[in-house]
């Protein structure tokens, strides 16, 4: 029983993998948080060049 623990304690084949997870979701955060605010800016772009095309119509 001692031994099966020790073997469960002493095994590192998972940890790379959930490493590699962790550094997966920060990259999926950061790009998430970068839209965010480009969403922003570009709905006040379309809303500035539709209100210059109802002007412009009229």
């Amino acid at each position: 029983m001692v031994g099966q623990v020790r073997l469960f304690c002493d095994n590192q084949k998972g940890s790379a993998a959930i490493e590699y997870g962790l550094i997966a979701a920060l990259i999926a955060l950061a790009i998430l948080v970068a839209l965010g605010g480009l969403a922003d800016e570009v709905i006040a772009m379309w809303n500035s060049n539709s209100s210059k095309m109802a002007e412009a119509v009229h």
